[in-house]
């Protein structure tokens, strides 16, 4: 007797359930939710029987077109190599699941966000619930270990294959890699096995600082807008015909990167104590004049009257501070309640 040809199984998810050697239970398993729903392979019921389901070319070349085209789709190369899933799977990683931040005088952390994976050199670094820490003294700094992060200087923060955190000078740079397997992640410059994922600005004691005035940690990845505010320049005053800065107290402190604008304002009051004269306010971004500001007129001396300045543009990468400008026009002294303020993106 012929045996009636059974058609071998195509479908890589399993079996059409109108397949006569098929099963609508996952064999070995029997209760496992994932597979209601689902029809199964066949298992023979004996090494002589041939009652289980039919496997034939088409299937296995079903599975490897479904490979095949993924691979392609994520511009993984085809080279037969033990890691071509795996570098699959990375590649649909996000590559910066972080974020830099101050926790203390001495020690910064990048914890987890969005996740808890940072790409470094093609592999991806899982960051501990706690995230990773580092200090200002005993690190990394240009490559170099052991060493102390130096007072009023801006340094790009990088992550290494070995899941720590390095310093190197904002001078060295940073750019999108170009190699394969870690292509458009920032790295510094020259060293594509340190991904760039913050930027630090050491106060006079050599230490991290966040304050109202002092904005010294700032992120790479998970970018925020953040605010920096200084103080009141308390009735400061200048006879200067041009501006000039009113008092050094009343300096804010940031970094930026040079691809964010940063948002500068100034408001307060002015006056001049001289009839028929006037005061004007700016802001003074690391003693340069920019933006664009208000004054008054005195018709009767010593009147007080609002103003304002503004800045909104792009700066160079690293550390800056803003400062109150003041200014009078012709004669008499000009005495200022201002302030400026800051918004910055990190």
């Amino acid at each position: 007797m012929v045996k009636p040809l059974v058609p071998p199984m195509v479908d890589i998810l399993g079996p059409y359930l109108s397949t006569p050697q098929s099963v609508s239970s996952r064999p070995g398993k029997t209760g496992d939710a994932a597979g209601a729903g689902f029809s199964w392979l066949k298992d023979c019921t004996d090494e002589n029987a041939e009652d289980g389901t039919p496997l034939g070319a088409e299937f296995l070349n079903n599975i490897k077109a479904q490979l095949l085209t993924a691979y392609i789709d994520s511009n993984i190369s085809i080279d037969d190599a033990d890691d071509m899933l795996s570098r699959l799977f990375r590649s649909r990683e996000p590559a910066g699941q972080c974020q830099l931040r101050y926790v203390s005088a001495t020690s910064i952390t990048l914890f987890p966000k969005g996740g808890d994976r940072v790409k470094v050199a093609g592999k991806l670094v899982q960051l501990p619930s706690g995230g990773i820490a580092a200090a200002n003294t005993g690190v990394s700094v240009n490559g170099v270990a052991g060493q102390n992060l130096a007072a009023n200087t801006a340094y790009l923060v990088a992550l290494n294959a070995a899941g720590t955190l390095e310093f190197w000078a904002v001078a060295t740079g940073h750019f999108p890699d170009t190699t394969a397997g870690n292509i458009g992640v920032e790295v510094i410059t020259g060293h594509p096995d340190k991904t760039l994922v913050g930027m630090v600005y050491t106060n006079a004691s050599a230490q991290f600082s966040v304050s109202a005035s002092y904005l010294g940690v700032i992120s790479w990845f998970n970018r925020r807008a953040l605010s920096v505010t200084g103080t009141n320049t308390a009735g400061a005053g200048t006879a200067s015909t041009s501006f000039v800065e009113l008092t050094t107290s009343a300096r804010i402190f940031f970094c930026a990167w040079a691809e964010e604008v940063v948002d500068i304002r100034g408001v307060g009051q002015c006056y001049n104590n001289t009839s028929g004269n006037s005061a004007g306010m700016q802001i003074g971004l690391d003693n340069v004049q920019v933006g664009y500001g208000g004054g008054m007129y005195a018709s009767i001396g010593g009147q007080n009257s609002f103003t304002g300045a503004h800045f909104t543009g792009s700066v160079s990468e690293g550390a800056h501070y803003a400062t109150p400008f003041g200014a009078i026009a012709n004669a008499g002294g000009g005495f200022f309640q201002v302030q400026v303020d800051a918004t910055v993106r990190g």
